[in-house]
């Protein structure tokens, strides 16, 4: 979710999704794509069990102008989330 993001700042914002359930040969990955005008999307996963909500991402979110990009993790691995993902705290105020 990228709604509480301050689109002022940010030009766009880059997640891999992965969502993986190994005991019933699952796999799901998705890269989205975020901005001002497309800045909640979804990646739709099939649980096999309610609690199952656990899954790896990857973010690169890129400001507008000459900054830095921010990348979450930092050395382009994958981390683990649950539930919404939300980008505004991934970057700093």
């Amino acid at each position: 979710d990228g709604g509480g993001l301050d689109w002022s700042k940010w030009r766009v914002a880059v997640v891999d999704v992965t969502y993986r359930d190994d005991d019933h040969q699952y796999l799901r990955q998705d890269t989205l794509r975020l901005t001002k005008d497309a800045n909640f999307l979804q990646s739709e996963v099939l649980a096999f069990r309610p609690d199952a909500r656990e899954y790896a991402y990857h973010a690169v979110i890129a400001p507008l102008g000459d900054g830095e990009p921010v990348e979450v993790p930092p050395d382009g691995s994958m981390t683990k989330g649950k539930g919404v993902l939300l980008l505004e705290r991934l970057v700093r105020p």
